[in-house]
């Protein structure tokens, strides 16, 4: 389950409530909001969900680029490259730290 801080920009809402001006609903965490309402969350990003961050992260999913489950699971090819000694993967994961420490 998800919980979102009280005190964040986007708050989840009832799918089905009629006030609500475009209605989105995240397929991993099922929760919706109103992607209508333009915060610096929303509108999101085509398959982005302004609680991705609130995620937990799930042993089986496939982590998405620019999460911190991405970047784990990234890192840790890259250690397991140094092992086997295959720079061009090495080389993916310093170039996806870099790019997340930018963002």
């Amino acid at each position: 389950m998800v919980t979102v801080p009280a005190d964040f920009e986007v708050q989840p809402i009832d799918p089905n409530d009629p006030n609500a001006k475009d209605v989105a609903t995240c397929g991993t965490c099922g929760l919706s909001w109103d992607d209508g309402i333009p915060t610096s969350w929303t509108p999101a990003p085509s398959g982005r969900c302004p609680f991705e961050y609130f995620h937990e992260d799930e042993p089986d999913d496939e982590p998405t680029l620019d999460t911190p489950a991405w970047v784990r699971e990234r890192a840790h090819r890259g250690l397991e490259a140094l092992k086997d000694s295959e720079p061009e993967v090495l080389y993916e994961v310093l170039e996806a730290l870099s790019h997340y420490r930018e963002t």
